[in-house]
């Protein structure tokens, strides 16, 4: 059981650094060639990776335990996105703003 976590580990952490990898080149390609603005693409980019985290998450915590089945752990989860969104928000107000 101890290894196979292991190399689950290893497993996710490989397509991490590949996907991480990616998105750096993804997102050369569309500042040089598509003049993209950088607001955006950090948050599209922040908004695809927490949604593909939660799903990794609730995948990894159905395999091993029932702790999202808690109206605690949903209500928490979404707490912190509402903080996430506020914090973006507010961002981009007082950058509109100056």
């Amino acid at each position: 059981m101890k290894t196979k976590v292991r190399l689950h580990g290893m497993l996710l952490a490989s397509l991490a650094s590949s996907l991480w990898s990616i998105s750096g080149i993804s997102g050369e390609i569309l500042f040089k060639e598509f003049h993209f603005s950088s607001d955006w693409l950090v948050s599209v980019r922040t908004a695809v990776s927490g949604i593909l985290l939660l799903i990794a998450v609730i995948f990894i915590e159905n395999l091993y335990s029932n702790h999202l089945k808690r109206a605690e752990d949903i209500i928490g989860i979404l707490l912190f996105w509402n903080c996430w969104n506020i914090l973006c928000t507010v961002h981009l107000l007082l950058e509109q703003s100056n």
